[in-house]
């Protein structure tokens, strides 16, 4: 008489259990370790992606996840490469179930609900599109839900690190929690100049905004070196309102293919910033701590420029990020054909 066949069921409880056992091999030390890595590669995809309404996930997130579990330093041991193994398989099955999501999602609400995108063949190409942006930029205010793009009033950043040496005398190690940026609603994009490389497929160009004012507010975990050879360490809150704020920006997109749809994706970008004027309040969780928390801000409000000059090169880098991230969650969800119709 042949076997019965088990379902699947039972073969995802053996793998169930096959994990489980996997975890009970770790020593306590490793499983802490584990358990650091794992807060902090969750951590780092909230920054990057975030859930829908109805708490379900996007195949980019669980792409992104596999990446993240990829970069854990205890990857290498077989047994963290067997459970990564289910992971890609979730991945692979997922993506097969879902791949045409975010394209199905951009047709049903392009047309009610975005601007039109300006065609190549535009002879005033670049005013139309600056056109074009200036009216993407009020959509974006409140997201777009159905294409998983965040609100932009304000702009919320669950997590970001920082590790920077700038010379002996500056350097800032820093963890940025629920991090929130207003002033989209007032920025104004000056200029947005594209230029085409039709031989390699791909877009280059340089764009300019202008904040007349911004407002950021975040928690702070930080270890600092600004003042001279005693590094401040302190945690709190940060309020900071900021005037005259210009972002200049040179970048270049590439283009990739997931699963027979072109999208693009960010390649370079530089960023470069002019600050007018801002007022910072630094609170202090630590009551002891607080006029260490008074003297930086007493510090950074007397002369903002000096302070900005200073850290320019932290900020330069931290604000390239930003940007980038701000970017990707938008490519990531518009076809490339649909970005820039022939």
């Amino acid at each position: 008489m042949p076997r019965p066949r088990r379902s699947n069921l039972s073969r995802q409880s053996r793998n169930a259990r096959r994990i489980r056992n996997i975890a009970n091999e770790r020593t306590e030390e490793e499983q802490e370790i584990d358990r650091k890595e794992r807060r902090v590669s969750m951590a780092r995809l909230r920054a990057v992606y975030h859930k829908n309404d109805d708490g379900t996930t996007d195949d980019e997130e669980l792409i992104t996840v596999l990446e993240v579990l990829k970069e854990n330093k205890n990857f290498e041991k077989k047994r963290n490469a067997r459970i990564v193994l289910y992971v890609e398989k979730a991945v692979l099955n997922y993506t097969e179930q879902h791949s045409r999501l975010s394209r199905k999602a951009y047709e049903s609400v392009a047309a009610d609900r975005l601007p039109k995108p300006c065609s190549k063949s535009d002879p005033d190409y670049n005013d139309c599109s600056l056109k074009f942006l200036r009216k993407f930029q009020s959509q974006l205010l409140n997201g777009v839900r159905e294409l998983n793009i965040p609100s932009f009033n304000p702009y919320h950043l669950p997590v970001y690190v920082i590790n920077r040496t700038i010379n002996d005398a500056a350097s800032v190690s820093a963890v940025i929690t629920d991090a929130r940026i207003w002033g989209f609603d007032t920025m104004e994009i000056k200029k947005c100049f594209l230029l085409f490389r039709f031989d390699h497929d791909s877009l280059s160009g340089e764009g300019q905004v202008y904040f007349p004012k911004a407002r950021v507010s975040f928690e702070y975990d930080v270890t600092a070196t600004l003042f001279g050879p005693t590094p401040l360490t302190d945690s709190g809150y940060c309020k900071g309102d900021l005037s005259d704020f210009t972002v200049n920006a040179e970048f270049s997109y590439k283009p990739f293919e997931k699963l027979g749809v072109k999208y693009f994706t960010l390649d370079k970008a530089k960023v470069s910033a002019e600050l007018g004027g801002a007022h910072v309040k630094l609170t202090s969780k630590k009551a002891e701590n607080q006029g260490i928390a008074d003297f930086v801000s007493n510090f950074i409000n007397e002369d903002p420029k000096r302070t900005f000059n200073t850290v320019y090169p932290i900020l330069k880098e931290s604000g390239e990020s930003m940007a980038r991230l701000m970017v990707e969650q938008i490519l990531s969800v518009i076809p490339a054909d649909e970005l820039i119709p022939e």
